[in-house]
């Protein structure tokens, strides 16, 4: 507290400086309204000339429109009669006064004069689409609370280097037995006489020791005219025995086939080698129980009914759950149940692809080439699944190797593994829409385009799912309830892809013309596990449920073509028309015309004498593509999937518990649609046309060695992908002497060290 005169002091200090500020701020506030009193005069504008100069200006280009009219005609010059009514009121040439610049005061009669058009049009385009999509995981869980113990003698089989070894050996298999597709980047002409080669090697009798296959072929073969031997056989391979598996000359030989296709290429299911009409849902269903809809009602409880509420609560036909308090409680029903399971499978590999594409067509097509038409499936599943249960009181489904399905026996376990191929080929009519158009006697119009080189329609896809989920697990389950999941994984591909072009009525090919469909899918599953429990079989009293089958292996793909092919001889007047075009073209120089889509007038003479003709339809109007080199229509699709699934487990439990190691799924979808219109194809060289459907399997069941053979395949993807996942099981090795793994278990074995999470909480 101050005393009286240092208050008075501080009172008059602060009572000089509040009138200081005052002061202060009154004459800043006069100088401030003075300032905002006065109204400042503008400015002058500013003014900025801009002065351009460009050292590239436009030469001989001039878009300003003038008017020239012509000089006035010489005297005694007759007038030259006009068509129509125009006149020149205001504007006349040199030496005549306005308005006189008229038509004379006579009429010619009207005389039809039949016209002809020639219309450029704008080429259309070639497309190159690259689809590359590749899933990779390692999930390699390790889940211990006491000493994981191996014995030695199975080191060698179920270890982390024996299994990639037998991985890489699957894949190696896998690869002999498919019809690889050629690499991103490989010439047509290669990849031609690679996949005919391919083609001409396979034999269902021949495969590797342990495999099926079945294979269904339709080949026709309409040689040039040069070679007179040939043409007997011409289009013969449709319906002919000889080129055909054993389940088509049944079909032929019982009268079934009244389509000229084999029911194998006319929309039946192929499954497994034989021949379906519906096809079966089971990857469907499998799919659904994994992730059930939450639309299903799930079913009530005992005691509790379902009743309708009308006119309660503002909502009429509202429903509601009644449970009756009157219903018995059940003493045994209130005890609480202890739960114990491990799943260390129940995997999902999925690769889905949807194409469809109607880029060039035509009704008529002439080559001066040759033609070659391939289209190729190729399905192939290979698994192992050689399991081995120590000491378990209930030993679950047994090994695998029953299940059905290519390279499966013939009487299955329902919870066996399968592994099934199912090829759907439909060809589909289109008859030709024609420009059609109105008009009148004697006219005619061509409108057409040109393509000085190759036109490429190219898709390629490749769809792989790579995935290594072994798991090591030393776990013993206590007097609680527990749930331990170790797989679950999932990895999808998917692709939808559409591609819309135009249309012509006659294509004319210089050089040759290739079309090739492959679709090839792979499915390779190691899944070898070594589940082990207890000492005598019994450890704790407990007895364990081991499931380590019920996988599924599925390759499904889809082949459409609208619009079907016919093949005929040369025609002399379509190979005079492509000897002129040729002429013409060859003349002018690599780079004569702009965007050479526009023809010389020569060439639409050439074009000219087509018009009526009876492959046309007899039409005066035409939309006609000239190809100087190649056409090239390609669709490589390509899908793996690849999983490692031989899990090291050993458990026990004083009560009941399951093992779940099998259960995985691995799926291959696709379709490919390939849309035109009913065509007539001419080809000066000869035409080779060839379908196949190739489906093959193994399952091992480790009764033999049927891991023998390498690759001989040209693209060995698979055995690529699997190098891959093989190298990261190897270097991630786990020491099964080391300290790490020899713990003290705790009471009813639990462990102070287990981190359920596996340091991702760290």
């Amino acid at each position: 507290m101050l005393d009286r005169q240092t208050e008075i002091i501080a009172h008059f200090i602060g009572a000089f400086n509040q009138t200081t500020e005052a002061y202060v701020a009154r004459q800043e506030y006069d100088a401030f309204r003075a300032l905002q009193a006065s109204t400042p005069a503008p400015g002058v504008l500013l003014s900025v000339t801009v002065n351009v100069d460009s050292n590239y200006l436009l030469g001989d280009f001039d878009p300003s429109l003038q008017l020239r009219l012509p000089l006035a005609p010489p005297p005694g010059a007759p007038w030259l009669p006009f068509v129509d009514d125009y006149q020149l009121r205001d504007i006349a040439p040199p030496g005549l006064p306005p308005g006189q610049f008229a038509i004379p005061p006579y009429d010619f009669p009207p005389v039809p004069v039949p016209f002809q058009v020639f219309l450029g049009m704008a080429p259309p385009s070639s497309v190159l689409h690259i689809t590359s999509q590749i899933n990779t995981l390692n999930d390699h869980d390790v889940l211990y609370d006491k000493p994981f113990m191996m014995p030695a003698e199975l080191m060698d089989e179920y270890g982390p280097e024996a299994s990639a070894s037998k991985l890489m050996a699957l894949a190696d298999y896998a690869d002999a037995l498919t019809v690889s597709t050629a690499p991103v980047g490989t010439t047509i002409e290669a990849q031609t006489e690679t996949l005919m080669a391919q083609i001409d090697a396979l034999d269902p009798e021949a495969v590797p020791g342990g495999a099926t296959a079945a294979m269904f072929r339709s080949e026709t073969i309409f040689a040039a005219p040069t070679n007179t031997d040939a043409e007997d056989e011409a289009g013969a391979g449709a319906s002919d025995p000889d080129t055909m598996t054993e389940p088509e000359n049944e079909s032929l030989e019982d009268g079934e086939a009244s389509s000229p296709l084999p029911p194998a290429f006319s929309g039946q299911v192929v499954f497994d080698g034989q021949l379906m009409d519906e096809m079966p849902e089971t990857l469907t269903l499998r799919l659904e129980a994994r992730d059930p809809s939450e639309d299903e009602d799930a079913p009530f409880g005992e005691g509790v009914v379902e009743v309708e509420i009308d006119g309660i609560g503002g909502e009429d036909g509202a429903a509601g759950l009644v449970q009756s308090p009157d219903m018995p409680v059940d003493p045994a029903g209130l005890a609480l149940e202890i739960v114990q399971s491990l799943s260390t499978g129940n995997n999902l590999l999925l690769n889905q692809s949807q194409a469809v594409h109607d880029w060039l067509d035509a009704p008529v097509i002439a080559v001066g080439g040759s033609m070659t038409s391939l289209s190729v499936i190729s399905q192939v599943n290979v698994l192992r699944d050689v399991d081995m249960k120590l000491g378990l009181g209930h030993h679950g489904t047994g090994n695998s190797a029953g299940g059905n399905g290519l390279g499966n026996a013939e009487g299955y376990d329902p919870l066996a593994s399968q592994a099934h191929n199912i090829a759907v080929y439909t060809q589909e009519a289109n008859p030709a829409n024609f420009l059609n158009l109105v008009m009148p006697a004697g006219s005619s119009l061509i409108a057409m385009t040109a393509i000085r080189g190759d036109l490429i329609i190219d898709n390629h896809t490749t769809q792989v799912n790579a995935v290594s989920d072994g798991d090591l697990v030393s776990f013993e389950f206590g007097s609680y309830s527990a749930e331990i999941v170790m797989g679950d994984n999932s990895t999808v591909n998917l692709q939808l892809l559409l591609e819309i072009g135009s249309q012509f009525d006659l294509i004319m090919i210089g050089g040759n013309m290739y079309e090739i469909a492959q679709l090839e899918q792979i499915n390779v599953l190691l899944d070898d596990d070594l589940v082990m429990s207890g000492s005598g079989g019994v450890g704790h009293g407990g007895a364990g449920h081991v499931s380590s089958e019920d996988n599924l292996l599925w390759n499904e793909a889809h082949l459409t073509k609208v619009g079907i092919d016919q093949y005929m001889e040369m025609d002399a007047q379509y190979q005079s028309v492509l000897d002129q075009l040729a002429k013409i073209y060859g003349g002018l120089g690599p780079n004569a015309g702009e965007d050479h889509s526009m023809p010389p007038g020569a060439a639409f003479e050439a074009v000219e004498g087509l018009l009526g003709d009876e492959l046309l339809g007899g039409q005066m109007a035409l939309r006609v593509l000239y190809i100087e080199g190649d056409l090239v229509i390609r669709d490589n699709f390509t899908q793996i999937n690849i999983l490692d699934d031989a899990d090291l487990i050993s458990i026990d439990g004083p009560g009941e518990f399951g093992v779940e190691a099998g259960g995985n799924t691995l799926g291959n979808v696709a379709s490919l649609t390939v849309a035109g219109v009913d065509s007539t194809i001419m080809a000066a060289d000869g035409v080779y046309s060839d379908a196949v459907i190739w489906q093959a399997g193994m399952m091992d069941d480790g009764s033999g060695d049927p891991l023998g053979p390498t690759s001989s395949s040209e693209g060995a993807l698979a055995s690529e992908a699997v190098a891959f996942l093989a190298d990261g099981m190897i270097e991630n090795t786990p020491n099964y002497d080391d300290e790490e793994f020899q713990v003290h278990p705790g009471s009813h074995g639990g462990s102070g060290s287990l981190d359920a999470l596996h340091t991702v909480l760290a």
